[in-house]
């Protein structure tokens, strides 16, 4: 902290700051390029394989099966509510 508002001034003054224009990272398929890192060596932040139940037999049962890519769009309801990721099941992955 300054010790007023001039020595505060002048150090502000003497600030230099250099920023690099990168493109920017726009969709999941932008980020799973690699390109553009946004973490470190890679832009997949957590990788965890979630295995639940036995899913063989039970599309052959529906009615209806939905198939293709769906996108949801974020929202933000409130600032109490748990933050997550997008994620890509690895058999659509490159």
């Amino acid at each position: 902290a300054a010790k007023d508002k001039k020595t505060a001034e002048e150090a502000a003054d003497l600030v230099k700051i250099e920023v690099e224009e990168l493109r920017p990272v726009l969709t999941i398929e932008d980020a799973l390029k690699d390109e553009v890192l946004v973490h470190g060596k890679s832009n997949i932040g957590v990788s965890k394989k979630i295995r639940k139940g036995n899913p063989s037999g039970y599309f052959e049962n529906c009615e209806l099966v939905f198939e293709g890519e769906f996108y949801a769009h974020y929202q933000e309801q409130a600032y109490m509510e748990t933050q997550g990721v997008p994620t890509i099941s690895k058999g659509l992955r490159n």
